[in-house]
């Protein structure tokens, strides 16, 4: 079974087409703050400009490509951590009788 990477959709089979890297479309360049926000979370760069040089070349795509699984482990640990965090906050009791978290009432 052969591996397919989503970097062969962009690949050409002419060698010399792929020695010479390509610039970023101007679609791509122009990005509103939402989007360079979202892509800095996802990619950890405010911008796609590594994210296409990757796709230029194998060795720099299974560079980002570490960097973006090491990005998504980290967040997950977070994700993780935070959910675990506020389900021992939401199970347990109050640890002083005077507030009591389950009472309806306010606590003033």
């Amino acid at each position: 079974m052969t591996s397919f990477y989503f970097t062969e959709l962009y690949m050409t089979p002419d060698k010399i087409a792929l020695a010479e890297e390509q610039p970023l479309p101007e679609t791509l360049r122009r990005m509103s703050l939402l989007t360079r926000v979202l892509c800095f979370l996802a990619l950890g760069r405010p911008n796609l400009e590594d994210h296409w040089k990757s796709l230029q070349s194998e060795q720099a795509f299974e560079t980002v490509r570490s960097r973006l699984c090491s990005i998504l482990a980290s967040t997950i640990t977070t994700a993780s951590v935070l959910l675990a965090t506020s389900v021992v906050f939401v199970s347990t009791g109050s640890p002083v009788p005077y507030l009591d978290y389950t009472s309806p009432a306010p606590h003033c």
